[in-house]
């Protein structure tokens, strides 16, 4: 269960307002108001409660489906996006050799396309 946390001061409102909506002197509409409220809940967080078993839903926050956890300062939990490759892959990617032959090819892909264009 996520819940959306609105902390926002006037003060916090109405810097998103002049922000979002230079030399406005007008009451704001309903969907600029709305808008300036995504944004400062953006600013401030979402509270995320788990669920009985410990779970969170993260499908409205994730970039990726793999992540690397790690528990940072104050029990904060980090999700870093992560790439799992195996052991041989590793090993080519640090051959220079081959890296510098991806290298040139990529060159090459890259001038052949600027000539059909052009």
């Amino acid at each position: 269960m996520c819940y959306a946390v609105f902390i926002v001061t006037m003060d916090t409102l109405a810097r998103f307002a002049a922000r979002a909506y230079p030399g406005a002197v007008r009451p704001l509409r309903a969907r600029e108001r709305s808008e300036i409220m995504a944004e400062a809940t953006r600013a401030v967080g979402t509270l995320a409660v788990l669920d009985g078993r410990k779970r969170v839903n993260l499908a409205a926050f994730a970039t990726t489906d793999t992540y690397l956890i790690s528990r940072g300062d104050h029990g904060r939990i980090i999700l870093d996006p992560a790439v799992v490759m195996t052991q041989e892959e590793r090993d080519l990617l640090d051959d220079p050799a081959l890296r510098a032959s991806v290298e040139r090819s990529r060159a090459q892909e890259n001038e052949h396309r600027a000539r059909r264009k052009g």
